[in-house]
This record gives C-alpha cells, sequence and structure tokens, in this order.
C-alpha cells in the first residue's frame, strides 16, 4: 500500500471534527459555569446591598429629611423675631391701657359735668321760684289792691286789636277770650284747638287774657311775662311763644325760656332785661283782676264768647275739642239771631 493512503487512512482515524466540537463544548461548559458563577455572585452581592440600603440609621432619615425640608422665616423664629413680637405685643397692651384710662377720664369728666349741671340746674330752679314768690307775692298785693281800689271797677273789658294779644281775622264779628294760665294743662290742650279754629272760621278771632293761678302753678307768673316780654309788641312772638311755652313747658327754666324766646328771633338782651324788671307785669295783674271777677272759681281756661257789634257776651267753661268750640259758637250766633227777632 502506498504512504498517500496510509495517511489518509490515518487521518481519518483521527476523527478532527469530534475533537474541535467536544472541544468546543467543554469550553462552553467552561464559560457558561464562569458566567453563571458569576451572576450568583451578583445576586449575591444585590441580595446583600439591599437590605442595607433599606436600613438606614436614623441619623441618616433626619439628615435627608433636612435636605428637603425648607425652612421659612415662620417656621423658625429666630431670638431678634421673638424680641421684636414680645415688643409688638407690649405695645399693644400699653396702647390699650391708654385708651382704658382715657375713656375712664371721659367717663368720670361726664359724670361730674353731669353732676355740676344737675347742681346749677337745681340752683337756678331754685332761684326761679324765689323769684316767682316775690313776684307772686307783688301781683298778689297789686291785684288785691286794684280790686279793693275804689276808683276800680271789675268787668268784662271789650276786645281790643291793640292792647290785647290778638288772633284771627281782623274783622271777624265774633272774639273768644280765653282766660289762661300757661302752666295748666287744659289751657295748654285748648290752645290749639281755638287757633285752628280761628284759622279756618273767619268770623271767629281768639284774644287771650292771663290767669295765672300761681297757688298751684308756681311757674304760670313767669310764663306769662315771658309770653309778654317775647311779644314787646309783635303779638304774632306772643302766640308763638305761647305755643313753645306749653309744648315744654314741664322742663322749663329761667335759662330754658331765654333760648326759646332766642329761638323765635327775640332779642335776647332786651328779653332777659324785660323778665329781670317785670316789665309786663302790669298788663298781666289787670287781665288777672278781670279774670278772677270773670272766671272765679272755674279757673283755667275760662273762655268768654264776645259779641262786637252788640256787646253781648256767654261764659264758656272748661276745655272743649274743635268741634264742641264751633257748636257753641254757633249756638251764640243762632241766640243773637233770636234775640233780635
Amino acid at each position: 500500500m502506498p504512504k498517500s493512503e496510509k495517511i489518509l487512512k490515518s487521518s481519518s482515524k483521527l476523527k478532527p471534527e469530534k475533537v474541535v466540537q467536544s472541544k468546543l463544548k467543554k469550553v462552553k461548559k467552561t464559560t457558561s459555569k464562569v458566567l453563571l458563577a458569576s451572576s450568583q455572585e451578583k445576586k449575591v452581592v444585590s441580595k446583600k446591598i439591599i437590605p442595607i440600603v433599606s436600613k438606614k440609621s436614623k441619623l441618616e432619615e433626619i439628615l435627608a429629611d433636612k435636605k428637603t425640608l425648607k425652612i421659612t422665616p415662620s417656621a423658625v423664629a429666630s431670638p431678634k423675631d421673638t424680641v421684636k413680637s414680645s415688643a409688638k405685643s407690649l405695645s399693644v397692651i400699653v396702647a390699650v391701657l391708654l385708651v382704658f384710662n382715657l375713656f375712664m377720664m371721659l367717663f368720670v369728666g361726664a359724670v361730674l359735668t353731669d353732676r355740676s349741671n344737675r347742681i346749677a340746674l337745681r340752683v337756678n330752679n331754685l332761684l326761679s321760684r324765689v323769684d316767682i314768690l316775690e313776684t307772686r307775692e307783688r301781683t298778689a298785693v297789686a291785684a288785691d289792691t286794684k280790686l279793693t281800689s275804689v276808683d276800680y271797677q271789675p268787668k268784662l273789658t271789650s276786645p281790643d286789636k291793640i292792647t290785647d294779644n290778638y288772633f284771627g281775622d281782623e274783622n271777624a264779628r265774633y272774639v273768644w277770650i280765653n282766660y289762661s294760665d300757661l302752666q295748666c294743662p287744659y289751657s295748654a290742650l285748648i290752645f290749639p284747638e281755638l287757633t285752628s279754629m280761628a284759622r279756618q272760621d273767619k268770623r271767629l278771632a281768639i284774644v287771650n287774657r292771663h290767669y295765672p293761678l300761681t297757688s298751684i302753678h308756681p311757674m304760670s307768673l313767669l310764663f306769662s311775662e315771658a309770653a309778654e316780654c317775647a311779644a314787646n309788641g309783635d303779638q304774632a312772638k306772643f302766640w308763638q311763644m305761647s305755643e313753645l311755652i306749653y309744648q315744654n313747658g314741664k322742663n322749663l327754666d329761667f335759662d330754658k325760656i331765654v333760648a326759646l324766646a332766642v329761638s323765635i328771633g327775640v332779642d335776647e338782651d332786651s328779653f332777659v332785661d324785660c323778665l329781670n324788671n317785670h316789665q309786663s307785669l302790669p298788663k298781666i295783674q289787670l287781665d288777672y283782676a278781670e279774670a278772677v271777677t270773670i272766671a272765679g272759681q272755674n279757673g283755667s281756661p275760662t273762655g268768654v264768647l264776645y259779641d262786637t257789634q252788640t256787646g253781648r257776651n256767654k261764659l264758656v267753661v272748661g276745655y272743649m275739642p274743635r268741634a264742641q268750640i264751633k257748636i257753641e259758637l254757633e249756638k251764640f250766633i243762632s241766640e243773637g239771631a233770636n234775640s233780635i227777632n
């Protein structure tokens, strides 16, 4: 056999492919084992790392929180801020105390002022009462002197548009002479009824004459003088002042009377001088003397219906509403017509 054939046979016996494959398999096995081992090591490492990462210490947690925490001025107060806030609260307290003290001072001042005003009012009332008592005595003496005088015969005098306090149409035939007490509550009631009637019915006029009952109404004489001093020749002022006195009579003293007169345009100095010197007293005395004779025990208000053409008159006693006043007027007119027939 030739050598070439021997060589070929021997080479075929070697089976090189199988050998290579077996070696490759071994290499793969070894590499796979190595890779598996490395992956297992990684798993072990990862298993060991996870618990370490998850189990942080409290200090690390606090530090981590501090890193994420945003510290604001309102969350953490510095010592300066604390001092400022305490200073502000102290200033607020001081301000409240000052306001409270001021309020107490004003309150005490108001109380003292009110007391002083009350004392002054009482003194003024006492002085006015003394003045009223003195004037009442002088009026009573003068009235008694007039009534007992030989030269004076008390009688009803006819209404006069100049000397009397006259209200209504100047051409009115019938006149209601009203003897009134400016402190009397019933005189205060009939006053607006009479003036309203005179406004509506031109046949009727009103004349006011004074009948101050000082024994039961101590301010009545002062009120009459005030009404006359306010008029001082202006009859419209008399009726305005009388109306104000009737409306405010319960709370009036000397100063308030002066204020009422000033409110309707009366000169204060002349008004006070008239009151202090009792300039209107003579007229009031004459009215009073006549009222004692005409009204007598009937008191105030007492009225007299008077016919200016015939002089016929009729006594009308007490308060009555406007409707009743109209009835009395119509009756008086009809009686006069019947007497002529």
